[in-house]
């Protein structure tokens, strides 16, 4: 992964993909990101 590690970025969480899809492109992986940091 290129950029700013985890503890230096100004977002609290995020995914990086490990493919270059387009900007609003929704993929399993992503999805399953997502849903997972929802709250109950």
């Amino acid at each position: 992964m290129e950029g700013d590690p985890p503890d230096e970025s100004d977002f609290d969480d995020f995914l990086c993909a490990y493919a270059n899809n387009g900007h609003t492109v929704m993929t399993e992986e992503g999805a399953a990101w997502l849903l997972d940091r929802l709250p109950d």
